[in-house]
């Protein structure tokens, strides 16, 4: 688990839904000992889905106050892909349904 963190994001992954959902409440708990709350957690598995949003439904939310996420450089220079949905993951659109990752960039006018 410590070498999928990149800044505050964990990025992993499992064999199995059950080693995924594994993962998650080793990852839940630990942060939770550090006083953070795990949140925006995603998977292209819809039944492992359904069943962390089950269990979310029982932590009380907080509202917290903070920033809006900003434009970065990064997202400043990618060009997004037309038609497509997904979420986002490290600032790149995840297709969950199709488990693909797709960005172009845009060419400079030099």
């Amino acid at each position: 688990m410590l070498e999928g963190f990149y800044v505050d994001d964990l990025v992993s992954g499992g064999n199995t839904s059950e080693d995924v959902l594994d993962l998650y409440n080793k990852a839940r708990s630990q942060m939770e000992s550090g006083g953070f709350r795990l949140h925006k957690w995603k998977t292209n598995d819809p039944t492992l889905r359904q069943n962390i949003c089950e269990s979310e439904k029982d932590v009380p939310q907080q509202v917290i106050r903070g920033l809006e996420e900003d434009e970065t450089y990064a997202k400043s220079k990618l060009v997004p892909q037309s038609g497509t949905k997904g979420e986002k993951v490290l600032g790149l659109a995840w297709n969950l349904q199709n488990d693909t990752i797709r960005f172009n960039f845009e060419q400079n006018a030099c």
